[in-house]
């Protein structure tokens, strides 16, 4: 990465939510998608280490769950990930989720076509209410490249909190997503390697929009916040599998007897000062066509 684009996507990333697309315009982007057959397509070169990740996923659901598992896919899209799933997983019953109606459409066109046993359920993951689905119901909730969209920390927690819900006694919970850095500094050094992967995949002029859409479109934590949550909302144990500047594999496992005593309303909307972090001490990005 030269000093200019460095400099810039620094500066962009110390102004934080100001520079940020609204979760409104990010949710219309994905409605609005034009070409559904060919959503995501570059999923394999955008993100570092693509097959052991998703393999890593699936070992640790086959070491917890039963061999017919009930999973549920966090912002489906066109069931990338879902498919996956069912060649691991033949016998599953999977319920895809996203805010899209056109990719669930594309989504339960493909996985017809492979005889999946399957719902879908169109609905913001990150508004409360929203997405209703009973309790106690699933055996995993996965997520791949989606929940970095959230905006701030008490959306995270109310999602976290409504995974720890639906997930079974025992159940699970594996998200392969775009985090950040404890600290800026962190972040950007993962920046600068996300930068040399994306030169080995793409043409020269596709890097630089591809790394600076990350920080408008999507609001990542870093690791520390997500496994706090994720205890903080009642999941038994949490742990990160994998990460790799900024990409990780972390998750929360099993759930305690009574759901902590905790405000999961996603109403905070305090705007940090243009200096500040996301973070309290211290985006068309994840899905690049």
């Amino acid at each position: 990465m030269d000093d200019r684009m460095f400099s810039e996507i620094r500066d962009m990333l110390d102004q934080g939510i100001a520079i940020k697309e609204t979760r409104e315009q990010v949710n219309q982007g994905f409605r609005d998608v034009a070409d559904a057959f060919n959503f995501f397509p570059n999923a394999s070169k955008v993100s570092p280490d693509f097959q052991y990740t998703h393999d890593l996923m699936f070992r640790t659901m086959a070491t917890l769950v039963p061999p017919a598992p009930s999973v549920l896919d966090l912002g489906a899209g066109t069931g990338r990930l879902s498919k996956l799933v069912l060649g691991r997983f033949p016998q599953s019953q999977v319920t895809l989720v996203d805010i899209s109606e056109k990719l669930l459409k594309e989504a339960a066109r493909q996985l017809e076509e492979i005889g999946a046993e399957f719902r879908t359920v169109a609905g913001d993951l990150f508004a409360n209410d929203d997405v209703q689905l009973e309790a106690d119901s699933f055996d995993c909730v996965v997520s791949s490249y989606a929940l970095c969209h959230g905006r701030i920390e008490s959306e995270y927690e109310g999602l976290y909190a409504r995974i720890r819900n639906w997930i079974k006694p025992g159940g699970c919970f594996l998200c392969l997503d775009h985090v950040h850095g404890s600290k800026a500094e962190l972040t950007m050094l993962g920046f600068e390697d996300w930068a040399e992967l994306l030169r080995r995949n793409f043409p020269e002029d596709r890097v630089e929009p591809i790394l600076k859409n990350s920080l408008i479109e999507d609001s990542p934590l870093d690791i520390p916040h997500h496994l706090s949550l994720l205890s903080k909302v009642g999941f038994e144990s949490v742990d990160v599998l994998w990460k790799k500047g900024l990409f990780a594999l972390y998750g929360g496992f099993g759930k305690t007897v009574e759901s902590p005593d905790v405000n999961h309303k996603a109403t905070r909307d305090a705007r940090p000062e243009p200096s500040q972090s996301l973070y309290p001490d211290k985006s068309k990005g994840c899905r690049t066509q």
